[in-house]
């Protein structure tokens, strides 16, 4: 990286910390979804399904943002739920796909579903705090 890059690169740094977990919650109900159809249903906030609240600090953090410090934010902040959901999928890996699939449903219903509630939950309930954060972000 330039140095250019790499300044770019730390300035946007709060602000995907703030759209990773929003997209994290989005991948996991994606994977979960694909478990249970009904899994959407089961991970609803006040809003709607996660799909509205992911798109909402999406559209919130991208708000004038350059196409350059927009592509870095977007980047990393998809990279790093990414790797997070992988890491969690890949703990219920193993045996027979029917284990397999019992083991991915367990884990939606329970630990995915936990932190995409959570996520929402945050949003309904602390979205002040959420916009001051982001706020403080952009500064």
């Amino acid at each position: 990286m330039t140095g250019s890059t790499v300044a770019q690169a730390s300035n946007t740094e709060p602000l995907v910390q703030i759209l990773a977990p929003a997209n994290l919650a989005l991948t996991l109900s994606n994977v979960c979804l694909g478990q249970d159809a009904s899994f959407a249903g089961k991970t609803t906030g006040k809003a709607g399904p996660i799909e509205v609240y992911a798109q909402y600090v999406k559209m919130r953090v991208s708000e004038n943002l350059d196409g350059e410090r927009l592509n870095i934010v977007l980047r990393r902040a998809a990279g790093i739920a990414r790797q997070e959901a992988l890491i969690q999928v890949r703990q219920h890996k193993g045996g027979s796909p029917t284990e397999e699939a019992q083991r991915l449903r367990h884990w939606c219903a329970t630990s995915a579903a936990s932190t995409i509630r959570s996520f929402i939950t945050l949003m309904d309930e602390r979205r002040a705090d959420f916009e001051k954060a982001l706020t403080k972000a952009k500064e």
